[in-house]
């Protein structure tokens, strides 16, 4: 009798799917951090506040955009099954678009006092924006499930090229809203049609047999994988109001200029800080739906991840800190200082989602969504009111952004000990990481701090001797875990 096998995800795959998609990431993120200078100087805070507006907005509406569908696309064992639910996502997404035209049509019939000359202007980007966003998501996700993950890479910087120079190009247009929003639409038009070209061609041998059966199979698909838009949808619905409340409360208390701040400074941040963390969650996810079992054995692997980003991202942060508003008037221009200073005080929110954007999903690999549900209401109810609170005690829209970057961050450790705990992971080997993480960080602020007294010329000198320092230390901190991540086979959980 043979004895049984160990517990193994194929990291191979891993790997070339982390490298893939780092690539495009990297060019993406490298397009975008050209191209923020290009719109910084072309278009104006104001512009940018609007523009945030509209896709804050998007984001808290985009879940209907398929219904959430797409996760199961890429966890369902049969690729028939698959290859209809990617149909049936893009269907709801047609279906979903027009209601939301409809209903911003009988919206404004009403002629509310709330309703501003601002969401007049937008409004008419909605219906093509659910309608391609749903597309482009189910395409993704068929190809996350086969891992074509050149197909993955093109698209990473492909958005944001288009994006870019549509925005450029239509920088005098105001058909809806203005050229940032007309730009971002034609990227994502672009993105769908070829999208459409992509699945029609990989998903035609599951699709086929009589349109007649298609249908009935929909159907028992939608009722059968209801989990997921039943309790993905609301979750998705608490975090994106959560976040994007932050921008429209911005523009609904404070001025457009205040918002285009908020958010030239977010972009520059995050862009960047999820480099790492979304390439690593779309090569996972299918790994580790194949050890859902067995995932426990996998605790070292997992937590070395956490370890790793937290070494990668906090000298950045501690950067940005303490030199936020004179980076972004080097890049940007002086009309951008203000957006500086919001980038400091928005470090902790990003270090928060650095560290959990690559894991998010376990919950949907471990089929508990609805703890997923419940975790996020409260968590993200809790940042706002945080939020909210600042607001009705300071008036003060930068302490209102500290005060909910700091939420966010507490957000973020509550959230990764939950989800360590449902994958029956060791919590003292993780709170080992996070007492790293502090010292670490006082020992980082301490030295740029420190470095910022100095003339200009020392003060450089001082900072490349510290961050060289500081590689090397990672070096030599980092190699067990770097071992640990590569290892192909699960052997024991010890931190």
């Amino acid at each position: 009798m043979h004895p049984p096998e160990k517990a193994r995800f194929d990291h191979g795959k891993v790997l070339k799917g982390v490298f893939y998609l780092m690539t495009g990431n990297v060019i993406g993120q490298v397009i975008n951090l050209i191209g923020l200078p290009i719109i910084a100087r072309i278009y104006l805070p104001a512009d940018v506040g609007l523009w945030a507006i509209f896709v804050g907005i998007g984001f808290m509406v985009q879940f209907l955009a398929g219904l959430h569908y797409d996760l199961a696309v890429v966890i369902v064992d049969d690729d028939r099954d698959a290859a209809r639910l990617a149909v049936l996502g893009m269907g709801v997404s047609t279906v979903m678009a027009v209601l939301a035209e409809v209903f911003f049509r009988v919206l404004f019939l009403f002629d509310f006092s709330w309703i501003t000359p601002r969401l007049h202007d937008i409004a008419p980007g909605y219906m093509p924006y659910i309608f391609l966003y749903g597309i482009f998501n189910a395409a993704t996700a068929w190809a996350i499930r086969k891992r074509a993950y050149p197909w993955l890479m093109i698209t990473r910087f492909s958005v944001p090229l288009f994006t870019l120079v549509l925005q450029f190009v239509f920088q005098d247009n105001h058909l809806v809203g203005n050229g940032l929003i007309l730009g971002t639409l034609g990227a994502y038009a672009v993105m769908g049609v070829w999208g459409l070209g992509f699945m029609y061609k990989s998903m035609r041998p599951h699709l086929s047999g009589h349109a007649q059966a298609l249908l009935p199979s929909l159907k028992s698909l939608a009722i059968r994988e209801r989990g997921f838009p039943l309790y993905s949808i609301p979750r998705a619905l608490i975090v994106s109001f959560s976040k994007e409340a932050v921008v429209l409360i911005l523009g609904f208390f404070y001025s457009l200029s205040v918002v285009g701040a908020f958010n030239m400074a977010y972009r520059a941040l995050y862009s960047p800080m999820v480099l790492i963390g979304t390439a690593l969650a779309q090569a996972l996810m299918p790994s580790l739906s194949e050890v859902k079992n067995e995932i426990r054995k996998f605790e070292r692997q997992l937590l070395s991840i956490v370890r790793l980003l937290a070494w990668i991202y906090l000298p950045m942060l501690a950067f940005i800190i303490f030199h936020g508003p004179q980076a972004f008037v080097f890049v940007f221009g002086k009309q951008w200082a203000d957006a500086g200073v919001y980038a400091g005080y928005l470090s902790m929110a990003m270090l928060g989602a650095g560290l959990t954007i690559w894991f998010e999903k376990i919950f949907d690999i471990l089929d508990r969504q609805r703890l997923h549900l419940i975790l996020g209401f409260w968590l993200n109810a809790g940042c706002l009111l945080v939020y909210m609170l600042a607001h009705w005690l300071t008036h003060d829209p930068e302490i209102m952004v500290l005060a909910w970057s700091a939420s966010m961050l507490a957000y973020a450790a509550i959230w990764l000990g939950v989800a360590c705990h449902v994958c029956g992971f060791d919590l003292k080997a993780l709170g080992r990481v996070g007492g790293e993480m502090l010292v670490l960080s006082v020992v980082l602020m301490a030295g740029v701090a420190a470095a910022v007294k100095l003339p200009l010329i020392p003060q450089i000198e001082v900072l490349v001797a510290g961050f060289t320092l500081y590689g090397v230390a990672a070096w030599f901190a980092l190699r067990r875990d770097v071992h640990h991540f590569l290892n192909g086979s699960a052997s024991g959980t010890g931190a």
